[in-house]
């Protein structure tokens, strides 16, 4: 039976699945709890245009407080169109009614849950408390019959798993009351010491990760949806460039501009100041700054040498060195500012060569009267986070006479 949801839509709930990327993914495990609510993907659904289709459907029934057959309405002709509709396709699978429901109720439910978290938070001096409550129908999965009726404060750290939706149709809500309300219903705060505890482990089968999850959440639903939807989209987008085809992950970089480099910037600028002050020590862990250029993969495949992935990505130990004082002193450091602005940079080359004597990538732009470079290595060989990978890696960042950049080792790509 179809999922009607008659909300109408609070400016919260439109913003909160407005600020959501996308991202071509094979599973949904691909993409893990709170990354959910800061990207929007479609399981399987390999093709970015109808992606961006079904993106747009979801975004209009949210602004438009429309019911699940107005959104099939607008949608599944432009799925059967393309051959997406409940048919075997060449890579990928196909969407089916059953499947489309899930993704509409699914989206709203999280979408309206995180811009109720954001109303929570503005009125929790006036309304400290949350009370867990059901649907109270047959319906209603055990376990979440069972959290009927808790109630604590809205920072507690059981919101943080358990704030609903708890997963697939959970229809599950908070409700938010004040210290008088609290005492009308006759009400008192929880105690810690009966609150559920059990958990039950998950093996994610796309990355091999073992999670602990709580008993009577659906594996990947532990997390609250307000809280993590306004939390850094940058080391999601680095990870999903990381991980995803290189041409793939090239094509959506370049299509989506500022979408893609501004989250990437916010979290080069946090990861540079926890690196400065001391708070990060350097471990050889890196950060996803731009992507590879689709002309640049061309030329690499014509030479054999095909990057494992599109990802542009720059480690502690190097920004370290590109800063020291001694290259400051020599006036060949890039100033801060610069290398802060490398996502936009990268993105907007105003040339990219092949040198041919250290086997790199170099990019280059207009400093005054001088070049500033970024030496790139392709498929480098790393550890990043413990884990072995292979990466565009920038070695290293300088400023140069223009003429240097002019003699016979270097060749042009763009």
């Amino acid at each position: 039976m179809p999922i009607e949801l008659k909300l109408q839509p609070p400016k919260e709930a439109v913003e909160a699945f407005a600020a959501r990327g996308l991202l071509v993914t094979g599973s949904w495990q691909s993409l893990w709890q709170e990354e959910h609510s800061r990207a929007f993907t479609v399981a399987n659904l390999t093709r970015m245009d109808l992606l961006q289709e079904v993106y747009s459907a979801v975004d209009q029934a949210i602004k438009g407080g429309q019911d699940y057959r107005a959104f099939a309405k607008g949608l599944v002709p432009k799925l059967q169109a393309a051959g997406w509709w409940s048919q075997p396709v060449p890579e990928g699978k196909p969407l089916t009614p059953s499947r489309l429901q899930l993704i509409y109720d699914a989206n709203l439910r999280v979408s309206y849950a995180a811009s109720q978290w954001d109303r929570i938070q503005t009125l929790k001096q006036r309304k400290p408390f949350l009370f867990y409550s059901t649907m109270k129908d047959v319906r209603v999965r055990p376990a979440h019959r069972r959290w009927e009726g808790i109630c604590l404060p809205v920072d507690h750290p059981w919101w943080t798993t358990h704030t609903p939706p708890n997963g697939w149709r959970c229809r599950c809500l908070v409700l938010q009351l004040s210290q008088k309300e609290m005492e009308e219903m006759g009400l008192e705060v929880t105690p810690d010491e009966v609150l559920p505890t059990g958990t039950k482990t998950f093996t994610n089968r796309v990355t091999g990760e073992v999670t602990t999850v709580p008993e009577g959440i659906d594996p990947g639903w532990a997390y609250n949806p307000g809280k993590s939807a306004w939390e850094s989209l940058g080391q999601l987008v680095g990870q999903k460039i990381l991980a995803s085809d290189p041409r793939a992950a090239s094509e959506v970089a370049r299509a989506a501009g500022e979408s893609f480099t501004a989250p990437l910037s916010k979290r080069l600028a946090q990861w540079a100041g926890e690196l400065q002050s001391g708070t990060l020590k350097p471990t050889g862990n890196q950060v996803v700054v731009g992507a590879l250029e689709p002309k640049v993969l061309d030329f690499l495949a014509a030479a054999a040498l095909e990057p494992e992935t599109a990802a542009l990505s720059l480690s502690d130990r190097e920004f370290l060195h590109m800063i020291r004082p001694a290259k400051a002193g020599r006036g060949a450091a890039w100033p801060l500012p610069m290398l802060l602005d490398l996502p936009d940079l990268l993105a907007k080359p105003e040339a990219i060569y092949w040198d041919t004597q250290e086997s790199a990538l170099v990019y280059a732009w207009s400093a005054q009267d001088q070049a500033a470079k970024a030496v790139v290595r392709v498929n480098y060989r790393t550890k990043s986070e413990g884990l072995k990978i292979r990466t565009n890696l920038i070695k290293t960042t300088g400023l140069v006479a223009p003429e240097d950049l002019e003699v016979s080792r270097y060749q042009r790509i763009q």
